[in-house]
């Protein structure tokens, strides 16, 4: 399924989430997976917001460690994987 560094996204979910379902906020954080990216995740997880939340990482530079961002996930459940082509349209 692709290397450890081709570009992917990964989404994490409770497992009973309706992925298709609009969500009510979004929370866009760019990192180049400073060692603070994984408090910055847990502090929007921890927030007492009821609603629907979604929360998109966008990784700045080549990185093979994304121990950071599973670790902070690690309550929720992957619930994809996809591996994007290195070249528009392969």
């Amino acid at each position: 399924m692709g290397d450890a560094r081709d570009p992917f996204i990964a989404t994490y979910a409770d497992p009973r989430t309706n992925l298709q379902q609009t969500v009510d906020a979004a929370v866009v954080m760019p990192t180049i997976m400073r060692p603070e990216i994984e408090q910055a995740l847990r502090s929007v997880f921890e927030q007492d917001y009821s609603a629907r939340v979604q929360v998109l990482v966008g990784i700045g530079r080549l990185v093979t460690d994304l121990t950071p961002i599973h670790d902070a996930c690690s309550h929720l459940t992957v619930s994809g994987k996809f591996y994007t082509p290195d070249e528009p349209g392969a």
